[in-house]
């Protein structure tokens, strides 16, 4: 593949990568993804929690 194809793929993957990232930060969407994310690694480096447990408590009686 010559230089130029090469930069040229590069480009529209940018374009459309940037276009993607533009319409979910102007939708809100992207915000709410930045809180979980801050929230699930602030729960994850909690001090005291073991990191053996999970997100739901543990069924005694599975089945």
């Amino acid at each position: 593949m010559s230089l130029f194809m090469t930069l040229m793929i590069a480009g529209w993957i940018t374009t459309f990568a940037m276009v993607g990232f533009c319409a979910l930060e102007e939708s809100g969407k992207l915000r709410k993804i930045r809180k979980r994310m801050a929230m699930w690694l602030d729960n994850s480096t909690a001090p005291g929690r073991r990191p053996e447990e999970g997100l739901q408590p543990e069924r005694e009686n599975a089945f």
